[in-house]
């Protein structure tokens, strides 16, 4: 079949057309009556579908499939792609929308169900069930959990089109692959997801056909993905000896070949091998956009989110904050809670031995509760270096399930030989995560540090400015503060308050230590054991029994607190436990209760003196041990807002009462 930019240069021979030394095309006009110029110009792109026009002339110019139009030429088929992520009544329904009848799911097994109390299709794969929902919600597909990927199709039918000689014909999408086979052609698909061929499934079909080399026609959707894919899925099977080729549907975006069934019921081989092939990847089949419409805009879902308020999906996100700050503990508590629902994919390249016990401490605190989609990654994570960068993105899609968030812990060990300071090397880094986000549809969640400032995270200003959410953690004496410093699309959150738990694993080290590590609580739900004191604590104590510094700023100066705001909170924090009270000119003085707490020269019965914490090392006897407080709801003077979508908000146990 003739191509646009073949039938256009036919019509403009009658115009004098010749072809210049650099390939473009040259001619008197067609629109100006006794042009004799030589003047009207044409530039034909290698697909022979795309190019442009210019009259210089009159000045006119356009797209190649403009000047098409105004020749008379015929355009290529183009069918809008059906809506295929609405919501549906039944299977009925569903295979309509897929080109295909009700019998032809029935056939493949596809019966309507209840899962997770929504209303699905369920279907049987080689590898297990996967169900299809029919609300029009996110998530549209489901897999079990350990599930493997497999390809879908290969059953009878396939088998005995194959041996007729017809070609293969690689889709995206389970439903696709019914329709496709109930139209004549031996369809197949890779489950859960549009991705490259896993090379061991390309090995067990190679295995299945017993030695034939069918014709392979890859036929993905009609979106930057799809193309870019089908390329790939093009390559790995002419390097396993077939004869392949990867064509372009004419869809509109996101068409699949369901819809190009629907569009060609009378002869859907026949409309599929006229078909083009899709143009070799250039450097503009790779550009990063594109154009839509005002309603494209107005129809694209709203901001969706991960952690309700806090984390959106599809986003690049950052928690920062000075050593000591608790980042891990308070990212991990994230991850942890979010893989009970959906993948995460956790690289932990500062981890060490001390990830496993942040984890038994999690695990122990929620009751034994495991996740079943959390993964980690130990090691380093190139993502400065673009090709490290793709390698690692295409591992994450060939997961099972590939991850609905991405955790970099720590930004600053992923960034291999860059010099975060420098805007180019942050904005390769910045692309190459822009990618991987684009590819993943996960969010990615940088955990990084602060600058020797200490109040801004480090490297170049072009990270800040990308990242969609920005979370600030920081110490203010026995709490962890938490900041919203950027929401993107959404108004920040209010900042709050966590306290350390600490969590015995019930078991000893070599040294014969009792190992424990920590989880962060809500500040307001966690209250120190009885006659506790911070070191700052005790230096404001004692600052106060002997009536030195008479403001805040010179407290902060002389027991060296980040400010006059954190001092500011100390005071009501002991105000609230009764250790020190106002007097009558509005200052200070300590109360019977706080004068025995200076007294004290042992800590608590609740301390931990001696008691390792996390990775061997001894643990201070500054540091308290807490114990949830049975009064939840009910915030002491010094406490700060709690923060209700925190993934730990809300937890309650007896198990951290004991002591108060």
């Amino acid at each position: 079949m003739a191509t646009t930019a073949e039938r256009v240069l036919r019509a403009l021979e009658a115009h004098n057309l010749k072809r210049e030394a650099d390939g473009s095309y040259r001619c008197n006009s067609p629109f100006r009556p006794g042009s004799d110029s030589g003047a009207f110009c044409v530039q034909v792109d290698a697909d022979g579908e795309h190019g442009a026009f210019y009259d210089h002339v009159s000045g006119e110019g356009g797209s190649l499939y403009t000047l098409a139009r105004r020749l008379g030429v015929a355009l290529p088929q183009v069918a809008p792609a059906h809506e295929t992520k609405r919501a549906y009544t039944g299977r009925a329904d569903f295979a309509r929308a897929h080109g295909a009848p009700d019998e032809a799911f029935a056939a493949a097994k596809w019966g309507e169900v209840i899962k997770d109390n929504r209303p699905a299709l369920e279907f049987p794969t080689h590898t297990g069930t996967r169900w299809r929902f029919l609300d029009g919600r996110r998530p549209h597909y489901k897999s079990p959990p350990g599930y493997r990927r497999c390809w879908y199709g290969l059953n009878g039918g396939f088998f005995r089109l194959a041996a007729s000689g017809a070609p293969l014909v690689v889709c995206n999408g389970e439903a696709s692959v019914v329709a496709a086979q109930h139209h004549g052609l031996a369809a197949l698909c890779v489950t859960a997801g549009e991705h490259e061929v896993p090379a061991a499934l390309l090995a067990d079909l190679v295995a299945e056909l017993k030695g034939a080399r069918p014709p392979v026609v890859v036929a993905l959707d009609c979106d930057a993905t799809g193309r870019k894919t089908a390329l790939m899925v093009k390559a790995q099977f002419e390097a396993a000896g077939f004869q392949a080729r990867a064509v372009d549907l004419g869809l509109t975006n996101g068409g699949d070949l369901a819809d190009f069934c629907a569009l060609h019921a009378g002869d859907v081989l026949a409309a599929l091998l006229a078909r083009p092939d899709l143009p070799p990847a250039t450097s503009e089949t790779d550009d990063h956009y594109r154009f839509l419409s005002l309603g494209d805009v107005l129809a694209q879902p709203p901001l969706e989110w991960l952690v309700k308020g806090v984390i959106p999906k599809r986003a690049l996100a950052m928690v920062y904050g000075q050593s000591g700050s608790h980042k891990t503990f308070f990212v991990l508590a994230i991850a942890y809670d979010l893989a009970f629902s959906v993948p995460v994919v956790y690289v932990a390249s500062e981890g060490g031995a001390g990830m496993r016990q942040r984890l038994e401490a999690l695990i122990k605190h929620h009751g034994g509760r495991v996740p079943s989609e959390l993964t980690f990654v130990q090691g380093t994570v190139d993502l400065f270096d673009g090709a490290a960068a793709a390698r690692f993105r295409a591992r994450l899609e060939a997961l099972a399930r590939p991850p609905a968030l991405l955790v970099v812990d720590t930004f600053a060990g992923s960034t291999g030989d860059a010099d975060e300071n420098k805007g180019r090397d942050m904005n390769r880094i910045l692309a190459n995560l822009g990618q991987m986000t684009e590819a993943l549809g996960a969010t990615v969640l940088l955990v990084h540090h602060t600058n020797k400032g200490g109040r801004q995270e480090r490297g170049h200003g072009a990270l800040f400015a990308r990242c969609d959410t920005v979370i600030r953690l920081s110490r203010l004496d026995d709490v962890t503060l938490v900041e919203s410093h950027k929401a993107k699309d959404a108004q920040g959150f209010e900042p709050y308050a966590l306290r350390e738990v600490v969590v015995p694993l019930g078991y000893r080290n070599a040294d014969g230590d009792e190992v424990t590590s920590l989880v962060l609580l809500p500040a307001d739900q966690v209250m120190p054991a009885s006659g506790t004191l911070t070191a700052k604590q005790r230096a404001l104590l004692e600052l106060i029994q002997v009536g030195q510094a008479r403001s805040y700023a010179e407290i902060a100066d002389i027991i060296e607190a980040r400010n006059k705001m954190e001092v500011h909170r100390m005071v009501k924090n002991l105000i609230h436990r009764g250790l020190a009270r106002r007097t009558a000119d509005g200052w200070l003085e300590l109360t019977p209760a706080g004068e025995a707490a200076l007294t004290d020269e042992q800590p608590s019965r609740n301390s931990v003196t001696g008691v390792t914490w996390d990775s061997g090392k001894p643990r201070s006897s500054e540091v308290e041990k807490y114990a949830v407080t049975a009064v939840t709801g009910v915030t002491g003077e010094g406490s700060l807002p709690r923060h209700e979508q925190h993934p730990l908000a809300g937890f309650k146990s007896d198990y951290y009462r004991a002591g108060l």
